[in-house]
């Protein structure tokens, strides 16, 4: 994902917001695992780019072990749309959110959310540090 298309998934939702930070997250195995199920799958699943939000969690845990599925009852959720927003973690003056590489299946396309319960189905990708006040940002 280069850096235009991240900005795209941002601002298609949360264009009343502002970047401080952008992170490229990079977890060799994790990636790995998501690549080759990706490979493995003859490319019959879409890939798309959605929001994780992380209220409880410092992203840290997150890009140093991954998301993992098994830790909740009902898999992990994705958002098509900024709805992440509010699961947000906290830091300081401003929130912080993922923006992932997530594999459906084809039909499966919703235009809102996704529950992904396989750990090789998701990568965090970016995580973006924002606020919504004008302060040493970045306007998008």
């Amino acid at each position: 994902m280069n850096i235009n298309l991240w900005q795209i998934t941002f601002k298609k939702t949360m264009n009343s917001f502002f970047v401080k930070k952008i992170q490229v997250v990079y977890n060799k195995k994790v990636w790995d695992n998501y690549y080759q199920h990706w490979l493995k799958s003859n490319h019959s699943l879409e890939e798309l780019f959605v929001f994780h939000g992380t209220s409880l969690n410092d992203p840290s845990l997150i890009y140093t072990n991954g998301l993992r599925a098994e830790k909740t009852q009902s898999g992990l959720y994705f958002a098509i749309k900024s709805e992440s927003n509010g699961f947000t973690y906290k830091n300081t003056d401003c929130s912080q959110i993922f923006i992932c590489r997530i594999l459906i299946p084809r039909q499966n396309v919703s235009p809102r959310f996704h529950v992904i319960k396989n750990n090789d189905h998701h990568y965090p990708q970016y995580l973006i540090s924002y606020n919504s006040k004008y302060r040493n940002s970045i306007m998008l």
